[in-house]
C-alpha cells in the first residue's frame, strides 16, 4: 500500500506504529557516541529487546512515513542509558514525530570524572543534533527548524544550556575542584534557535542556576517532578521559581526520581535497586500520566510554532 509522504499532522493516514534504528557519530571529543532513532511507520508491531533487560514495542521492519515531521531530542539520566526514555520515544513517533536519544556513555561511565562533567553532555546534544539533521533519514523525514528538548535528571540540566541556560558553577560547592576548568567554558555557543519547546522531567544540578542565569530560557517549558523525589529533594524547586516560561508545571503525586524511567525486568531491579526499584507508585501506573503530558505538550508547541512559521 502506498502512503503519501504528507505531514502526519495534516494527512489521513493509517494509525502509526514506531520504527527504530540506531545511529553512530563521531564527537567533537575524538570519540562516537550511539543515537537512537525512533520514528512513525506503517506495520505490526512485535516486542523488541533494546537491552537484555529492557524492553519495548517497535515494527522491525517498518520504513520511516511523513515528512517535515517536528524532532524531539531525548538526554537521560546520569549513568543511564540512551533507552531509559524509550517508552515516550516511542509514544512520540506513534503521535507523528521522529524522536532521537543521546547515549552519555563516555563521561557517565568514568567515575574519575562524575556527575561533575555533565557539561560535557550538553556538546553531546548538540552534537547529536547537528549530526542527525546531516543524516539523509533526517533529511527524507524532519523538519529542522521544528526541534524540542526533552531531558530527565541530569538530561534536565544538559538541555537547557541549548536553550539560553548559563549555569554558574561556583553556586554548588561540589564543582569547587573544578572551577578553573569550567570558569572557561563559553555556553553561549551551544545555543539553538531551531529549539522550540524543552520538556524537563525531574530535572537536576540546579544549584548551579540563579535567576539571571535562566533568566533566557524564553522557549515553552513543561516541567514534570515527583512528590516524593528521595534523590532531588528541592532542586526542582529552583527550576519552578527560576525559569521564566513554564507553560505546563506538574507534579506527580506519591511518584519517587526514578520513575521517569522505562520498566526493566525483575533480574535489574535484584542488580541495580536504587535506580530500578520505586520508592511509591510504581512507574507502570504513572507513564500514562507523563506520556500523555509530554506528547500533548509537543504536539502544542511543535505544531502550534510550526503553523506560525507557514503564515508569516
Amino acid at each position: 500500500m502506498a502512503i503519501a509522504m504528507d505531514n502526519l499532522y495534516e494527512a489521513k493516514m493509517p494509525e502509526a506504529t514506531c520504527g527504530f534504528i540506531l545511529r553512530n557519530y563521531t564527537t567533537p571529543f575524538n570519540y562516537k557516541h550511539n543515537v537512537g532513532v525512533w520514528f512513525p511507520t506503517i506495520g505490526p508491531s512485535v516486542a523488541y529487546n533494546y537491552l537484555p533487560y529492557l524492553k519495548g514495542n517497535i515494527c522491525i521492519s517498518g520504513k520511516p512515513i511523513g515528512n517535515s515531521l517536528p524532532l524531539i531530542v531525548i538526554s537521560g539520566g546520569y549513568a543511564g542509558t540512551l533507552y531509559d526514555q524509550s517508552y515516550l520515544a516511542e509514544a512520540f513517533a506513534k503521535s507523528g514525530f521522529v524522536a532521537i536519544s543521546v547515549a552519555h556513555t563516555q563521561f557517565d561511565n568514568n567515575k574519575a570524572l562524575g556527575c561533575e562533567r555533565a557539561w560535557y553532555r550538553s556538546h553531546e546534544i548538540k552534537n547529536a543534533i547537528d549530526s542527525f539533521l546531516k543524516d539523509p533519514l533526517s533529511e527524507k523525514i524532519c523538519n529542522p527548524q521544528q526541534i524540542g528538548l526533552l531531558g530527565f535528571s541530569a538530561g534536565g540540566f544538559s538541555v537547557l544550556p541549548l536553550v539560553g541556560a548559563k549555569p554558574k558553577f561556583d553556586l554548588d560547592s561540589s564543582f569547587k575542584p573544578y572551577l578553573s576548568e569550567l570558569n572557561g567554558l563559553n555556553f553561549e555557543t551551544l545555543s539553538e534557535p531551531k529549539i522550540k519547546a524543552i520538556g524537563l522531567l525531574a530535572p537536576a544540578l540546579g544549584k548551579v542556576f540563579d535567576k539571571k542565569g535562566l533568566m533566557d530560557v524564553k522557549t515553552p517549558t513543561l516541567l514534570i517532578t515527583s512528590e516524593r523525589d528521595e534523590v532531588l529533594l528541592s532542586t526542582p524547586d529552583i527550576y519552578r521559581s527560576a525559569l521564566p516560561n513554564i507553560v505546563i508545571d506538574k507534579i506527580l503525586s506519591n511518584s519517587g526520581h526514578f520513575v521517569f524511567n522505562a520498566e526493566v525486568s525483575a533480574l535489574m531491579q535484584k542488580l541495580s535497586p536504587e535506580s530500578c526499584l520505586d520508592t511509591c507508585l510504581p512507574r507502570k501506573t504513572v507513564h500514562p500520566e507523563i506520556t500523555n503530558l509530554t506528547v500533548s505538550f509537543f504536539k502544542k508547541y511543535l505544531a502550534e510554532s510550526k503553523a506560525v512559521e507557514k503564515n508569516v
